[in-house]
């Protein structure tokens, strides 16, 4: 599986839980307050809300299209 496509990365989701669709995703996405990152653990300060909205409005045609993670990068182990 190609986890760098959000196709794959979707159809594994769908699998997992009925419910995930890319338009609810985006909806998410779209309305998810970055000030909600510090919340998790490792995170220590919140990215800047402009950097954090551009990465989001760069992945949205890519969720909807099923295509390639742009900002996946790939590491070999």
């Amino acid at each position: 599986m190609h986890a760098d496509y959000y196709q794959n990365i979707l159809n594994d989701a769908c699998e997992k839980d009925l419910w995930v669709n890319p338009i609810n995703i985006v909806e998410v996405l779209e309305k998810f307050p970055v000030e909600k990152l510090l919340e998790i653990f490792w995170i220590n300060e919140t990215p800047i809300n402009e950097w954090f909205k551009s990465r989001i409005n760069l992945i949205i045609p890519e969720i909807l299209g099923g295509y390639r993670n742009s900002l996946f990068v790939r590491k070999d182990l």
